[in-house]
């Protein structure tokens, strides 16, 4: 996947409670490649106590970020 210019803001993830809970914002799976260039990862959250994990980015694979703002996640 390649991204350019994109704003991943604003999202929730929400699963079972007796569940993992990852990736509010984005989610790369194992082997799964990612570029993301001049673009905005902010207000993401991961809901589910102390299993959740990656607010805005829950990264498994290979993840380049270039000129990209990751806040408030």
């Amino acid at each position: 996947l390649n991204l350019e210019r994109a704003e991943i803001v604003g999202n929730t993830s929400n699963i079972a409670p007796t569940g993992p809970n990852a990736a509010g914002g984005l989610m790369v799976f194992d082997g799964s490649t990612v570029v993301i260039k001049a673009s905005r990862i902010a207000n993401n959250t991961a809901q589910g106590g102390p299993s959740a994990v990656g607010g805005g980015i829950f990264n498994d694979g290979t993840l380049t970020l270039e000129a990209t703002r990751v806040e408030l996640n």
